[in-house]
């Protein structure tokens, strides 16, 4: 069993009892051994947050869904804002910050207030310029957002722990990654009826040697 793999089910069977931030930092270390991209891409985007300053933040990236908490908006002076009820959809705010952060919000168990900018301006723009400058919600939100992100995390490495094992390379059949030991095998014998039950095909013998001397030439 590759060792990757182990990792995987030793953090499974500890998932709900470490802190969220560490399992997804150990959840990294097994998608760069497993050669998972998208996942260590995932654990990137947790741990340092949903920002444009992080690489693995693309355009095409959203903040999940199970980050959403429902805030209440405040203008500059703390003063809360009633939203009309056509507009009660922008009381839900993405929130973009890293586990790590997101673990001491938690711990603080009292109200959040935090700025954003971005969702300050989309917000006014609907509201045709009323001043929006802070948004408020409370820890215990983030304790169900945290217990998302485990959640999600338990999925992804289930998904790995499924994933079927790469067969063993050998040198006779692995052509793919430009392995010039020889020519292959299948190419060479024919499986068909004859007088020995298995009969060389000459001209595949041929074709086959070609390849390989070709692939051997381009390797030196």
């Amino acid at each position: 069993m590759p060792d990757y793999r182990q990792a995987v089910i030793t953090l499974r069977s500890e998932l709900h009892r470490i802190p969220v931030s560490q399992a997804v930092m150990r959840a990294q270390q097994i998608a760069q051994d497993s050669g998972d991209r998208e996942f260590a891409r995932w654990c990137r985007l947790e741990l340092q947050g949903y920002y444009r300053g992080n690489p693995a933040m693309t355009n095409d990236t959203h903040v999940p869904e199970y980050r959403s908490v429902i805030v209440q908006h405040q203008n500059r002076f703390g003063q809360p804002l009633t939203l009309p009820p056509d507009f009660a959809f922008m009381s839900q705010m993405w929130l973009r910050f890293g586990v790590e952060e997101l673990e001491r919000f938690e711990r603080e168990r009292k109200t959040i207030t935090v700025h954003d900018p971005q969702l300050c301006k989309e917000i006014m723009e609907y509201m045709h310029g009323d001043e929006v400058y802070s948004h408020s919600f409370s820890s215990t939100l983030v304790t169900g957002v945290l217990s998302s992100i485990r959640t999600e995390l338990a999925a992804r490495l289930a998904e790995i722990r499924s994933a079927p094992v790469p067969e063993a390379r050998t040198a006779m059949t692995a052509q793919t990654n430009g392995d010039v030991s020889g020519p292959e095998l299948h190419d060479i014998i024919e499986v068909k009826p004859s007088l020995f039950g298995i009969s060389l095909n000459v001209l595949a013998l041929g074709r086959a040697t070609w390849r390989w001397w070709k692939r051997r030439k381009q390797s030196i």
